[in-house]
């Protein structure tokens, strides 16, 4: 039972998460995912880093490459 209540649990964070992430992303045309992490406080960088990968794989979010090394995260 305890397993079930921890999937529910993660699955409601992610949500919220995910939430607060296409927020931000509507706002702005690009952001830089050092922008996503202020704005989403309160969740680790590693969450929202791995919630990114995850909307790109889906295709909800775009992760491009940019001059110079870094990258920027859109909508795509």
């Amino acid at each position: 039972m305890e397993g079930k209540y921890d999937r529910t649990q993660a699955s409601t964070q992610t949500s919220e998460l995910t939430y607060r992430v296409f927020t931000i992303m509507r706002r702005k045309t690009e952001c830089r995912i050092e922008e996503l992490v202020v704005g989403c406080e309160g969740y680790p960088w590693e969450q929202v880093l791995s919630e990114v990968v995850r909307l790109n794989r889906r295709g909800e979010l775009r992760v491009v490459y940019k001059q110079g090394g870094d990258y920027a995260i859109r909508l795509p």
